[in-house]
């Protein structure tokens, strides 16, 4: 699948007068007028939307602006990602910018130019202008003349612009040069900031920043003092942790061989400010191109997405989602939420089905081949039906319920079901609903240039500053604290562009009281040159903390729990007054006071397992009922405790009653259990056993008695 194709961009110029000159291909150029700053000719301080016509000097400071648009000829340029906040400008802003200052100019001294020049000020003063300003300020350090910034690089007032942004943004974070992160509620001058507050960020839980992680060739991240803090290969272990991306996906740069569902699995938690965004930020993830319709809805949003998946590819893992309703329905999600438990899932495996593996979705359902084995114990016209994708604990499976001669799928809120293999006979069934493209790497040598900290000198200056790095080789360097302490760094290229840009790497010097850290920046200008920048970290400094801990930190695996249990708990028959609590709060669960529906998760050897519902019946009892895995004995099969209390007694508390060490540990009842409730009334609990292919299912019931 093609991803996206950009039209045309829009960029701010941050160069000079001389770096800038007129550059070919833009619907419309405007030069703003020269002033003199440090010195320097600079061009006028200028942001021009490309649909105006009347050239208009706007000096409001001595940071150099311009906004041009790109129909062919598109500059090398970096990117921003940030967090939208109160107070962004916008492009409305700009122009609004542009016509008070032009206004000002053409007005003679008096209330009509003051008032001009206030309506520029209060632009001027809104929040996200400092932004702007520190971003372009970043980026010109690394000779970069031309910047993308969504907020205000985007007609968000005309919907054919914005529907062409939209569609190629995954395409402009990835042919940026570099792409700068600013982490707007990350400080790296705090005394001790650790790893949590980078991890907590804002920045790791919106949508579309999920693609502004993936698609750059090169990443910095920078604090909210505009420090750096690392980039992107120096600190791929925390995000392998905080967002479960698998950390090879940034060593590698590549998404072949992830399957759909895991892709999904990736915007599992993270949100939108509209709820239609949360599909159209994964548009270019997946190299599908479809219209923002707002006003749609996040459900119907995200089911034209797969919709529009399956037309380039047949990975039947796009149906290996969990809901969190308790509605039957179609095959397509309504959330990548849905797609939570789902991490390991692989590409579907379909060769056997010869030209039977393609499936469609037409105007009354998906049409597809599935392998289908009749489930009679689960009632009628129920079925289990393979997907031909694994996880580490098998074939995955989901379950249809057959209606006239369509399908609907049947407990979608079920935990994915697995098999050692496929099961069934192959049928054609029709369900009815209620990658991006990578770069080619090629050989360049690349010119380096080192930029050393005061504290470090070079010994072997005789290879001279800078030098040319020929691809596949290495360069050995020597160098020397002040305090006299020599050491060597090695510089390795590869296929592609050679040292990973932006990449840092930390080394003790001084008996292990100073740091080294190694970062290598892209320029922007034609040279194509990377600068390595070799600074020194006293352990005296907050940096020095941090970089200690990014650098011995290593992510956890994102390992799914291997057994699942599924439980429906009936208790219309009990009179109770409301849903019940539920404890531990981390087990999904779903329902009312007559029926709950609980799925379990464990890791295979894990044991002691239990949850507690906590009830309040029409008497106004506290009614506990305790369910959980049993420990003498290999089947899984549950153990089950009830009993009320009128007193308060907290739902952990009576929790960690059932554990080894607990009061109620030896009350645990395989099956079954009872209580007296009072003198007129006693509760009964059964569980019944039921086997699905592929998953335990197990159907507690309780039951109101009088004495």
């Amino acid at each position: 699948m093609n991803a996206p194709t950009p039209q045309r961009e829009c960029l701010f110029c941050v160069g000079t007068k001389e770096e800038c000159g007129k550059i070919g291909g833009c619907r419309l150029m405007l030069e703003g007028m020269e002033r003199k700053s440090g010195g320097k000719d600079v061009c006028s301080p200028t942001l021009i939307h490309p649909l105006r016509t009347p050239p208009l000097d706007l000096r409001y400071s001595d940071t150099t602006f311009r906004v041009e648009e790109f129909l062919v000829d598109i500059p090398k340029y970096a990117i921003l990602s940030h967090t939208w906040e109160k107070d962004e400008v916008t492009l409305r802003d700009i122009q609004d910018l542009h016509e008070a200052k032009g206004k000002a100019e053409l007005e003679a001294e008096g209330p009509k130019k003051q008032a001009e020049l206030l309506k520029a000020e209060k632009i001027q003063r809104k929040a996200g202008w400092l932004k702007i300003e520190k971003a372009c300020e970043y980026v010109r350090q690394y000779k970069f003349k031309w910047i993308w910034i969504d907020t205000c690089c985007i007609d968000k007032s005309s919907s054919a612009e914005l529907s062409e942004a939209l569609n190629s943004m995954f395409k402009y974070y990835e042919e940026a040069h570099v792409c700068v992160v600013y982490l707007s509620d990350v400080s790296i001058e705090k005394n001790v900031m650790g790893l949590e507050e980078l991890k907590k960020s804002r920045w790791f839980t919106r949508g579309w920043t999920l693609q502004e992680l993936i698609a750059p060739r090169y990443m910095v991240f920078l604090d909210k003092n505009w420090d750096k803090i690392d980039t992107r290969f120096g600190i791929r272990h925390i995000m392998s942790e905080v967002t479960s991306i698998p950390v090879e996906v940034f060593e590698e740069g590549s998404l072949d061989g992830y399957s759909i569902a895991q892709k999904m699995s990736w915007a599992a938690s993270r949100k939108t400010t509209r709820e239609e965004d949360m599909a159209y930020c994964l548009m270019g993830l997946f190299g599908v191109n479809m219209p923002p319709i707002y006003g749609e809805g996040g459900a119907k949003a995200f089911i034209r997405l797969q919709q529009e998946i399956i037309r380039y590819s047949d990975d039947r893992s796009i149906f290996a989602w969990v809901a969190r309703d308790r509605r039957d329905r179609g095959m397509f999600a309504r959330s990548p939420s849905e797609f939570a438990s789902s991490s390991r899932v692989g590409v579907s495996v379909s060769d056997g089905l010869g030209d039977k593996s393609s499936f469609s979705f037409g105007n009354n359902g998906l049409h597809i081949h599935l392998p289908l084995k009749p489930l009679c114990d689960a009632g009628k016209d129920i079925f289990y039906a393979s997907l031909h994708c694994r996880d580490p604990n098998g074939v995955i499976g989901i379950y249809l319920h057959k209606q006239g001669h369509r399908y609907v799928r049947w407990r979608p809120y079920f935990s994915l079901s697995h098999t050692d293999e496929p099961l069934g006979k192959l049928q054609e069934v029709v369900v009815k609903e209620g990658g991006a493209i990578l770069r080619q790497l090629v050989n360049v040598d690349i010119p380096v240039q080192l930029k050393l900290d005061s504290d470090i000198s070079l010994l072997n200056i005789e290879d001279g500053n800078p030098f040319l790095l020929p691809c596949l080789s290495a360069h050995m360097f020597k160098l020397r604290t002040k305090k006299g302490n020599a050491f060597d760094i090695k510089l390795t290229s590869w296929t592609g562009d050679v040292i990973p840009v932006l990449r840092m790497c930390l080394l003790p010097v001084d008996n292990e009281n100073a740091l080294v850290s190694f970062f290598a920046h892209t320029t922007g200008d034609s040279s194509n040159q990377r600068v390595f920048e070799i600074n020194y970290i006293p352990s005296s400094t907050a940096k020095f903390q941090l970089y200690r801990q990014i650098h011995k930190f290593r992510c956890t695996s994102h390992v799914l729990t291997s057994t699942t249990l599924n439980f429906t708990v009936d208790g219309r028959s009990a009179d109770f007054f409301s849903a019940p609590s539920v404890f531990p709060s981390e087990f999904r669960w779903m329902g009312d006071r007559e029926e709950v529906y609980l799925s379990v998760s464990y890791p295979g050897e894990q044991r002691n397992i239990h949850c507690v519902f906590q009830y309040q019946d029409l008497w106004f009892d506290n009614v506990f009922m305790a369910l959980g895995l049993r420990t003498d004995s290999k089947r899984r099969i549950p153990w089950v405790d009830v009993f009320a209390l009128t007193d308060a007694l907290s739902i952990s508390d009576v929790w960690e009653s059932y554990l080894p060490l607990g009061s109620r540990y030896e009350r645990r009842k395989v099956g079954t259990a009872a209580t007296v409730l009072n003198k007129w009334r006693s509760l009964a609990v059964i569980v019944e056993e039921k086997i699905l292919l592929g998953s335990a299912w197990y159907h507690v019931v309780l039951t109101g008695k009088s004495n």
